[in-house]
């Protein structure tokens, strides 16, 4: 069997994918902590020639295994007899000698089959069926690692461990099967490593009036040894009702927090800044979340005064769903002690404050993705955030480009960033000179708009 596709994609984010290969150039990590919504047409990664994602069919079949993200992992579902593909070619060969291994995350439903290989400079396919290692039908994510020395060519032909150009996941489903769903997470090959819990997802924007925290963290890690630069307070695991002798219970989920909330028992998800914010140009709060049935709602920010500014009003929230909910709070609107306004010119912290009712089960909650002030979804090894219809005019360009909007700050990045180029109260139309950049990808932000540039 060989690989039967070639998809090619590209995402328009602001900073680096959530894919890269390794700075050595003999490593690849994969985490898909892509927004939801991404078009996976539009996809691209610096040193990957080649995706494919979403699968190939028996050719009796008439549509593709249908993919998707989900909660930052890759989701295929599978008919009777259909065959899917998670792969990548690499633009240069890889030397995984030192450490020539594949590692990943799954979860595969009853009656998967299972088949891997790999491509050599030699264009040589070499693969395993053997599916002996691997759990299915379970609800919790695995893991596994494959050797690649232990791969097999066509006449019993070794591998050239030394020139790697691609590995693909070639998972099926039996004919006697029902449709299932396949997840896969946090795909490690050769010298690549996933953030552990030194990585911090959580950062105060460079301006200082924002706040973004994705909780892409190491599932493992300690919460008491969490320090985010420019935050002074942080509040995960909840507080309780005096009368119970337990914290809520807190945890990362598919990189989510999650905390467990018993009947009458409060929870908070909260910061506290080492400096004032001015929220005044985006006084919103926006984050993901799935709340169970039961869950009463509580919301409160703090300002330079030392007041408490809240509100309870939960009717825009929906309870008991299995999917993400994204919701978004005005700031302004929150009310302090005899009616006083907040300051939204100097707020000081946040604190989502859930709580679980006395008659009710006890129930998971999740968060996830909080944004605050002038803070983008983002940045690092993160979820990245959706194209915009932003108008950049010549694309791809060579010397100048013209923008189709007024803006009051305008900055490219580099595939890596990096900001390369910026300027600010921009008049619609009027041309930017990109002569001094080198040809590659860019990505163009105007205002909180942004766009994926070419340079040639």
């Amino acid at each position: 069997m060989k690989k039967f596709f070639t998809l090619l994609m590209m995402l328009s984010c602001i900073f680096v994918v959530t894919a890269q290969v390794t700075e050595s150039g003999n490593g690849f990590l994969e985490t898909f902590n892509y927004d939801p919504e991404m078009d996976f047409n539009d996809l691209l990664i610096d040193g990957v020639s080649e995706i494919g994602w979403l699968g190939e069919m028996d050719p009796t079949h008439e549509e593709y295994a249908e993919g998707a993200i989900v909660d930052g992992m890759l989701k295929i579902t599978l008919q009777p007899e259909q065959e899917g593909s998670v792969g990548w070619g690499f633009t240069e060969t890889m030397d995984l000698t030192d450490n020539p291994t594949l590692t990943f995350k799954y979860k595969f439903a009853e009656g998967t089959s299972w088949y891997f290989g790999a491509e050599d400079v030699t264009g040589g396919w070499f693969d395993t069926d053997d599916g002996s290692s691997f759990v299915f039908g379970t609800d919790e994510l695995q893991e596994i690692t494959i050797d690649l020395t232990t791969l097999v060519g066509e006449g019993g032909a070794e591998i050239d461990i030394t020139q790697i150009t691609g590995i693909w996941l070639l998972p099926a489903m039996d004919a006697n099967a029902a449709a299932g769903d396949l997840y896969f997470d946090d795909v490690v090959l050769g010298d690549a490593e996933l953030p552990t819990g030194d990585f911090t997802t959580g950062e105060v924007t460079e301006s200082g009036n924002g706040f973004l925290e994705t909780f892409n963290y190491d599932p493992e890690m300690d919460f008491n040894d969490l320090l985010i630069d420019g935050v002074s307070e942080i509040g995960w695991l909840g507080e309780m009702d005096p009368t119970h002798e337990e914290y809520a219970e807190g945890a990362i989920v598919d990189g989510m927090l999650k905390i467990t909330l018993q009947p009458e028992q409060e929870g908070s998800v909260g910061w506290g800044f080492t400096e004032t914010m001015d929220l005044t140009d985006n006084p919103t709060l926006t984050f993901k979340y799935k709340f169970a049935e039961g869950t009463s709602w509580y919301f409160g920010a703090e300002d330079v005064t030392g007041g408490w500014f809240d509100t309870d009003d939960g009717s825009s929230f929906v309870f008991g769903t299995d999917e993400l909910q994204e919701i978004t709070i005005d700031l302004t609107t929150l009310v302090g002690e005899g009616g006083a306004e907040i300051d939204i010119t100097q707020i000081t912290g946040i604190w989502l404050l859930p709580a679980m009712d006395a008659n009710a089960a006890a129930g998971d909650l999740y968060f996830d993705d909080i944004v605050i002030g002038d803070a983008v979804l983002s940045t690092g090894i993160n979820k990245v955030s959706v194209p915009s219809n932003l108008k950049i005019y010549p694309n791809p360009a060579r010397t100048h480009i013209n923008i189709g909007v007024d803006a009051a700050s305008v900055a490219i990045f580099n595939s890596v960033g990096q900001k390369v180029l910026s300027t600010t109260n921009y008049v619609k139309e009027t041309p930017i000179n990109v002569e001094g950049l080198n040809p590659g990808i860019y990505f163009i932000k105007a205002d909180r708009s942004t766009q994926k540039l070419i340079i040639r």
